[in-house]
């Protein structure tokens, strides 16, 4: 049995990703390396977890680095950097600056759904008592109603199947209501108005006189038609 060949393995992760990844920031390219070797694995151990600059500098290298920092760029900007290298070469390292991120987006949401739900407080996070490991397990396991939550899909939140199932139900009756009114009626008679659905978050009502999605009044039946479709 032939033994693992770790030169010929490195060589053909070197052909696929190349011996560096690159990313564009104003006009200015910089490279990010995609094999990261022992010692310099090590030294990213050892930083803090807050240490921004020293995850930078690195991997950017001195003169990127500095390079690097006369631009203005923000926490999300840097996230969504290393999120795309960890993406493309499989290192993971944007784990705590994407939650950095998330923290700063949402921190008031947060804080309040971090003492409601887990009488934790955010600022243990701050201190270094509360692992970022730890701050992502409780975040992602919020309930619906969370004000997290809510502040990522709006009202939504409030809508599980069951109370959709309920609009339905509340829809279709309804529509079978205006059929038996329009069907009852006398052929001289004004036309029903068609029922507007229950409002639902994130989508648009749609009204009886709206042509765009249901077409012209004449496009209804009339209570004759209904008569005959029902005899």
């Amino acid at each position: 049995m032939s033994g693992f060949d770790v030169n010929a393995a490195r060589a053909q992760r070197l052909e696929a990703h190349g011996a560096a990844w690159s990313f564009q920031l104003d006009g200015d390219t910089f490279e990010l390396p995609t094999e990261i070797g022992h010692r310099t694995a090590r030294a990213l151990r050892e930083l803090d977890d807050n240490d921004v600059d020293g995850l930078l500098g690195l991997l950017l290298g001195e003169a990127q680095f500095k390079k690097f920092l006369e631009h203005d760029i923000t926490m999300q900007d840097i996230a969504a950097i290393l999120e795309a290298y960890g993406k493309e070469t499989g290192l993971g390292l944007g784990g705590r600056l994407s939650l950095d991120a998330f923290v700063e987006e949402h921190a008031e949401a947060l804080e309040a759904d971090l003492l409601r739900h887990y009488a934790v407080d955010l600022l243990d996070w701050h201190r270094g008592t509360l692992t970022s490991r730890r701050l992502a397990v409780l975040v992602k396991h919020l309930p619906r109603d969370s004000a997290v939550n809510r502040d990522l899909h709006g009202e939504a939140v409030e809508w599980d199947s069951t109370t959709h199932l309920l609009a339905a139900a509340v829809d279709h009756l309804a529509v079978a209501n205006w059929m038996t009114a329009t069907i009852n009626s006398g052929e001289d008679a004004d036309p029903q108005t068609y029922p507007e659905a229950v409002p639902r978050p994130g989508v648009d009502a749609v009204k009886a006189d709206d042509s765009s999605t249901r077409g012209t009044d004449d496009s209804l039946p009339t209570p004759a038609d209904l008569a005959r479709f029902f005899a």
